[in-house]
């Protein structure tokens, strides 16, 4: 992951209530996602005791949704930079391709 090559970092085994997500924010670039494809998707999160996500890494989710990133993770306490996702967790989809242009007419 991106910032940690220099760094030391402790492990710890978690209860799954602990690690599990409250929302999730991904933002997606050049995809359009229908309702059924979240749907779908968020059901392969859930599998197998749920995804693992990381804060930041760009390959979280390279297998459901190429040209995506992380931009936020929260559980109970706050901010977090990892988490499991649950059947009660919310996610919300950004858009980071959209584009949008102002015309300004000078008289």
């Amino acid at each position: 992951m991106i910032g940690l090559r220099d760094k030391e970092v402790t492990l710890k085994p978690v209860p799954e209530e602990e690690a599990t997500l409250t929302s999730v924010v991904m933002v997606l670039n050049n995809r359009y996602m229908s309702k059924r494809d979240v749907w779908h998707m968020h059901m392969a999160m859930m599998q197998e005791g749920g995804q693992l996500l990381f804060k930041g890494f760009t390959h979280n989710l390279k297998q459901h949704i190429p040209h995506s990133r992380i931009e936020s993770l929260k559980n109970g306490a706050g901010e977090v930079a990892s988490g499991l996702v649950g059947t009660q967790t919310e996610i919300c989809f950004r858009s980071g391709s959209t584009n949008m242009f102002v015309l300004v007419q000078v008289r």
